[in-house]
């Protein structure tokens, strides 16, 4: 392709069919999936060469066993063959034939993850490259150890992209999810039936997954679902000064699709891009989950049911459905005459690891009087955006539910102010062109029909900006009922030593005027302390005497404090609370290290930022409302950190003056 004057060229790999315009990333690919003897540089640990006997999963399957169906069973007489462990360690099974597609998503994902640790990230190309969108998944577990040293019959060869098509509904969702009375009025058009048409086939492992013929799943597993993923509850500071409290679920995340937007704003590649509403929550696999991707797309679009008040939304109050929850509802859609050949075609899904597709979401949605329209089936995808580059070529963007969101895609989230490094390589992963989409014969499609008029948006270059956010905001007499005699906030800046607390407090104290209060100064100016440990190299601290020293100024207000605990300060005192992490162990380390910290020193202040113990502290000490917990390990973040602990000083002072007038 020719931009500019310049040529810009799209490298085969010699060894499969994959390309892509950035040589970094064809080498990564070349190393990972075609190594020299075996034997891979980014291998992390060695391991003798498993055949693809030992790789495929050892369950075996009975043909006897006892099922209610009619029909003829599936030929599935080689169990799981086929199907291999990811050699990446994220714990999928994958289809051998797509075996080096799914590594090279890998290599993409590691990609991000190394941008969001300053690390080397691809040398994208100039402007107008053409960026092949073929290995753009995130995974999981980028950090877990894993060897690529594969047998070659497990590599991608011969020109083998897909030996049989993915059931997604590849056999059975070609028939509508219609109820009892529609259904006589249509005939069935699989191939799948006798001459006869008279009976239904029972699915198999090409259709249903490696688990098409289990009972029940594990009973780890099982426990694992009902509990659900990790879910904390923490506050937030808005772009508008105002406080959020906000509930985090561990294998979601929200906002995502503004910071999708204002990538591809950033990419100068992109000329226009339409993106679904900005509610729609990125809902990925839990850590050894399995396959369950088809739920995990039923959870996304249930998000935008859920958050934008959508057609159905009464019915799903709460949290999203769970995998089991969901797994109730289309069967009872089954019981109700939704699709019910599918009940029979799969032996029933309750409790199983069994995968589904568009049919059992319309199925559910239909059960529910959800409005929607189903087509094309195939292999699925959950669809957010499609975009139009410069060239003329067009990419869709997705979410897939395989790989969870990257730590350089998180820190954008609500930060207006950071800018990546290379934004092309960061919505690489949310990519797919036509080198992805050609793998595959057909795709499923299920479009969900609402009334709500701006469900989908065109973004282009000059309107990325007006994407709507929803802020919650706290009452003036929540934020304001102990701080009745101050005209000025007092702020606690608090964090272990190392995670920049006092270049936070210099800078705004700079931006904002208030005073930057230095306990570890007024310790020793005011000798309130007990001595000193030469051990720990630091004053004991003696409370009684600094909050003697200090309480004749603080309350009046105005003060940013800045030290390592907080629960010694009286709760009138304080307005908020701010907590400075650094969630990179290797960056605390360094900065301790450079401060001449002995090792005792150091690992204990590691081990306090590890288990959270600043944290919790403060959340024991002072109301929740006014706790809030901010990432530093960058200039970037102390800069979007500083902005928003001053907008919400700003927003203190406003709802004081009108709390007062």
């Amino acid at each position: 392709m020719a931009q500019g004057g310049m040529e810009i060229d799209i490298l085969p790999c010699p060894f499969c069919e994959f390309s892509d315009s950035d040589p970094y990333f064809l080498t990564q690919h070349v190393e990972l999936c075609h190594p020299e003897n075996g034997t891979s540089p980014f291998s992390a640990i060695e391991e003798p060469c498993a055949s693809a006997q030992d790789l495929n999963h050892s369950n075996t399957y009975k043909k006897d066993s006892p099922v209610d169906y009619t029909g003829p069973v599936a030929n599935d007489d080689d169990p799981l063959s086929g199907y291999v462990d990811c050699p990446h360690g994220c714990g999928e099974i994958i289809s051998t034939a797509e075996l080096s597609s799914h590594l090279d998503l890998h290599i993409a994902e590691e990609m991000a993850f190394e941008d969001a640790s300053g690390g080397v990230v691809s040398k994208c190309e100039s402007e107008g490259e053409e960026i092949d969108a073929n290995t753009d998944y995130i995974h999981d577990d980028i950090e877990s150890r894993f060897s690529t040293k594969l047998p070659k019959e497990l590599r991608n060869r011969d020109n083998i992209l897909q030996p049989k098509s993915s059931r997604k509904g590849s056999h059975r969702d070609s028939k509508a999810a219609l109820g009892p009375s529609e259904k006589k009025k249509r005939k069935s058009k699989r191939k799948s039936h006798d001459v006869a048409g008279s009976f239904l086939r029972r699915l198999g492992r090409s259709e249903l997954g490696p688990y098409a013929h289990e009972k029940q799943m594990p009973s780890w597993l099982r426990n694992m679902l009902e509990e659900g993923a990790k879910v904390t509850v923490s506050n937030q500071i808005q772009t508008d000064g105002t406080l959020r409290r906000v509930e985090h679920v561990a294998n979601e995340t929200s906002n995502l699709i503004p910071v999708l937007a204002r990538l591809c704003e950033l990419d100068e590649t992109v000329e226009q891009v339409f993106l679904c509403h900005p509610t729609v929550r990125h809902v990925f696999k839990m850590p050894k989950e399995g396959g369950f991707c088809g739920y995990r797309n039923i959870q996304m679009l249930v998000s935008h049911i859920q958050d934008t008040r959508a057609d159905g939304y009464e019915q799903f109050p709460g949290r999203l459905p769970t995998i089991l929850r969901l797994q109730d509802l289309i069967e009872q859609a089954w019981d109700l005459g939704f699709n019910s050949n599918a009940q029979i075609e799969t032996g029933g899904i309750k409790g199983t690891r069994k995968y589904i597709g568009t049919s059992e979401a319309q199925a559910l949605l239909f059960s529910l009087g959800i409005k929607c329209e189903a087509g094309a089936f195939g292999h699925s995808l959950t669809i957010v955006g499609f975009e139009i580059r410069k060239s003329g070529s067009s990419n869709l963007l997705v979410f897939d539910p395989m790989f969870k969101t990257s730590p350089a895609i998180e820190r954008l989230i609500g930060n207006s102010r950071a800018r990546p490094q290379d934004p092309r390589c960061l919505i690489k992963a949310y990519r797919r062109g036509p080198g992805y989409l050609h793998k595959h014969k057909e795709f499923e499609i299920l479009k969900y029909r609402t009334n709500y008029a701006q469900t989908h948006r065109n973004i282009s270059r000059t309107f990325l900006v007006l994407l709507p956010f929803l802020h919650l905001t706290l009452s003036s007499a929540a934020r304001t009922r102990k701080t009745k005699m101050r005209t000025l906030p007092n702020i606690i800046i608090t964090g272990t030593p190392g995670v920049g607390k006092t270049v936070h407090c210099e800078q705004l104290a700079q931006d904002t005027g208030l005073r930057h209060l230095s306990i570890n100064q007024v310790v020793k100016e005011h000798n309130c302390h007990e001595g000193y440990d030469d051990t720990f190299q630091s004053y004991i601290v003696d409370d009684d005497k600094l909050l003697d020293a200090i309480e004749k100024d603080v309350p009046k207000g105005g003060y940013l404090i800045d030290w390592h605990a907080c629960d010694l300060f009286p709760k009138s005192w304080i307005d908020l609370v701010v907590v400075i992490r650094c969630n990179s162990t290797s960056i605390l380390y360094d900065r301790l290290a450079a401060r001449g910290y002995s090792e005792l020193k150091l690992q204990e202040n590691l081990d306090v930022e590890i288990f959270d113990v600043l944290l919790q502290e403060a959340r024991e000490s002072y109301d929740e409302e006014i706790v809030v917990e901010l990432t530093s390990e960058n200039d970037e973040d102390i800069e979007s950190n500083c902005a928003r602990i001053e907008a919400w000083i700003d927003s203190w002072k406003k709802a004081r003056v009108e709390s007062s007038g």
